[in-house]
């Protein structure tokens, strides 16, 4: 078990209504996070798509991991190859340990052993150089292994089946030969299989990777398959779905240890990045379980107690170990459970694609877009139950960019102003060939999930394409239609917040969740416009160019107190300037947007800064009357604190921030602003404890053999 790992799992358990598994691990929003680190949150991301997506972590895992089973394993030999006779030769003969092992040809040459002549026949067809050492590797060396116990004869069996199905059957793109070394030497029973790269059907270059056809869960899956045809029961399932979070040892860790340079392999260490993703993905994976289980098994049955077992199991963070002796009866009603929650998955996807096909053919784009409002509705309640389709958890988040509607309310002169902003927006909707009165009413509605949104806009990639066509404008790429529909969502969403700044003066306002949504949506505008400024794209953003700036360096430097108070100083005369009149109406609303968001984000952190800096420029040698300073230095820190609590009265917070405002105030009256000095060194030893807490890492792996090829 890894410490660090640990912890993570730990906040997620005083965090289990969280709305993501990241959110969760971390104890607060990711998306915090995400805009002080993005390189680093970019990689967590990856890391655990690439998790979420494989086949093997799909419908049925908890009934997968349910029975137990032992896993299947295959590994790619790193550096296993030979790109030249010698090598050939060289591996050939390790692998018949000393001619006690017979090397066997592939099904194609019915498996004939491989003797002095079949191996000279193998070196020609397999282009093998002589006498030109180095060069590309012209063969890839695999290792199928079973558990301890197993059959030897029905693993040799099986292992020859898989190296057919994977090489030698066309499955993937071409045929490849290949031969076969059947070892019994050591407990596990395995055998190796080295295959000529080239096909020698259509010339292909075998290729196997995460992202190929042929990738390391597909050569786990035929595993199963064929183990299970020899009555071998295995299973493959990911490391982490198990609770296996040590990352897994390189296999040049043990040819490390075999040749005497190291006492036993170790595993990588975990990185930040790595630590972050393997937690949130056992979450992730857990409540995936919970989910399926839900759905399909009755209450306080056997199957209800031992998948409950299972899951507290891996949201402790202990691994789930397999099984020598299974309940033949369990390991049977899991298999048919998993079956029928497939089967179940994709009936529930199929019926969404065809009420999609239905509601197209709908002449009403009005109609159309209440309609798919109402089934979006239907798949975020469908999410709940399949944890597993990213497309449906969409459905479940709330759009922050686009769609966000204009205020309502107010006399005959704010609707007046509300019908001139429609009509500008649907003049910019049918000039780009969308039609207006179906981008309208996206609008005008709730702001919609970030699945229907993202639903919608490839709705209108499709139609500015079919209609430019139509209108023989040109073709354009699927890439530029979504550039050109962004730019038309920016321009809407323009004229609808200058249309919101117009109507504030008139005293119509948005209603708190209106603000705070469209609030998102008009920071990352800002941010955008920010940068897009400094190539004269973007005048209008110059005057948050400041504010922004101060928040990319408090997230990027973990909120330090210099840093804080600069913010702290640039709110509040953005805010100055806003009271002042100085901002256009339109800018008015950009700087509430990011005057509030910047205080739901960082306002604990930059009260603490307030109350932890120290203003003072001279030192008491220095002046003459140190007494009268420090009175007055006093009452400057006690003004900036002043000022930013008025902020924060002024534009509002999100509950869990006035709570750790509040925290911070109780805190400096109950006599942490007394000595500033103490309190610099109680917040410097509570920062050095939390560093060691989260990089505690004994960097081991507890099972050696145990890698399903995805590094986490």
């Amino acid at each position: 078990m890894n410490p660090a790992v640990m912890v993570l799992l730990d906040e997620a358990s005083r965090n289990k209504s969280a709305p993501s598994a990241l959110d969760a691990v971390m104890g607060k929003d990711w998306a915090h996070y995400r805009a002080g680190n993005p390189s680093k949150a970019a990689v967590v991301e990856y890391m655990m798509r690439q998790q979420k997506q494989r086949k093997s972590a799909g419908a049925g895992l908890s009934f997968r991991v349910g029975r137990r089973t032992p896993q299947a394993l295959v590994k790619m030999v790193t550096k296993g190859g030979a790109s030249d006779v010698k090598g050939l030769r060289a591996q050939m003969d390790y692998l018949r340990k000393d001619g006690i092992v017979e090397l066997q040809r592939s099904e194609r040459h019915f498996g004939a052993e491989v003797d002095e002549e079949q191996q000279m026949l193998m070196e020609m067809a397999w282009g093998m150089d002589r006498g030109k050492p180095g060069g590309a590797d012209k063969t890839s060396h695999f290792v199928v292994s079973f558990p301890i116990g197993t059959d030897r004869d029905a693993a040799a069996r099986a292992g020859r089946a898989w190296a057919e199905e994977m090489f030698g059957s066309g499955r993937f793109g071409d045929r490849y030969d290949y031969y076969t070394a059947d070892h019994r030497d050591t407990q596990h029973p395995h055998t190796h299989v080295v295959v000529a790269r080239r096909g020698f059907e259509n010339g292909h270059w075998l290729k196997v990777s995460r992202r190929s056809e042929l990738n390391f869960d597909v050569m786990r899956e035929i595993q199963v398959e064929m183990a299970a045809a020899e009555g071998i029961e295995l299973e493959a399932s990911p490391r982490l779905a198990r609770g296996v979070h040590d990352r897994p040892i390189p296999t040049s860790e043990f040819w490390k240890v075999k040749r005497g340079l190291k006492p036993e392999p170790e595993a990588p260490r975990h990185t930040e990045e790595t630590m972050i993703a393997t937690a949130a993905t056992i979450v992730h994976f857990s409540r995936q379980m919970e989910a399926e289980k839900r759905v399909l098994v009755p209450e306080s049955s056997r199957i209800d107690k031992l998948l409950g077992t299972l899951i507290s199991t891996l949201r402790a963070g202990h691994e789930i170990e397999a099984r020598s002796t299974h309940n033949q009866s369990d390991l049977k009603e899991l298999k048919a459970l998993s079956e029928e929650y497939v089967a179940k998955r994709t009936q529930i996807i199929e019926s969404f694609r065809e009420m999609d096909r239905e509601i197209a053919e709908i002449d009403d784009p009005v109609q159309r877009v209440a309609l798919q409002r109402r089934t979006a509705v239907l798949r975020s309640e469908a999410a709940a139950l399949l944890p597993d389709n990213d497309e449906l958890q969409a459905y479940r988040q709330q759009e922050e960019v686009r769609y966000h509607g204009i205020a309502e309310g107010g006399d005959e002169q704010a609707q007046k102003l509300r019908d001139e902003a429609q009509q500008r927006a649907a003049d910019i909707a049918k000039e780009a060939g969308l039609n207006p009165d179906e981008v309208l009413a996206r609008y005008n509605g709730p702001v919609p999930s970030a699945g229907l949104a993202r639903q919608w806009r490839e709705l209108e990639v499709a139609e500015r394409i079919r209609s430019r066509s139509e209108a023989g404008q040109g073709l354009e790429t699927p890439d530029q239609a979504r550039q050109s529909v962004e730019e038309v969502h920016r321009q809407i969403d323009g004229v609808y917040r200058e249309a919101d700044g117009r109507l504030a003066e008139l005293g119509v306002s948005l209603s708190d969740e209106q603000r705070a949504s469209i609030g998102r949506a008009t920071v990352s505008d800002i941010e955008r416009g920010v940068s897009e400024q400094f190539e004269g794209k973007a005048d209008k953003y110059t005057r948050f160019e400041p504010v922004v700036v101060h928040r990319n360096q408090v997230d990027g430097a973990g909120g330090t107190t210099a840093n804080s108070v600069a913010l702290a100083e640039e709110l509040k005369s953005l805010a100055e300037d806003r009271e002042a009149g100085n901002l256009s109406s339109e800018q008015n609303v950009l700087a509430d947007a990011i005057i509030r968001d910047t205080i739901n984000r960082h306002g604990p952190a930059i009260r603490a800064a307030l109350v932890r800096d120290d203003s003072r420029e001279f030192k008491d040698h220095e002046i003459s009357d140190p007494e009268a300073y420090q009175k007055e230095v006093d009452q400057f820190e006690q003004k900036r604190l002043d000022e930013f609590d008025g902020l924060v009265r002024r534009y509002g917070l999100e509950k869990g921030v006035s709570k750790d405002l509040d925290r911070t105030a109780e805190n400096e009256l109950a006599g942490d602003t007394t000595d500033g000095a103490n309190r610099r060194g109680r917040d410097q030893d509570d920062i050095q404890q939390r560093v060691k807490r989260d990089r505690g890492n004994d960097g081991r792996g507890r099972d050696p053999r145990d890698d399903d090829g995805h590094g986490l």
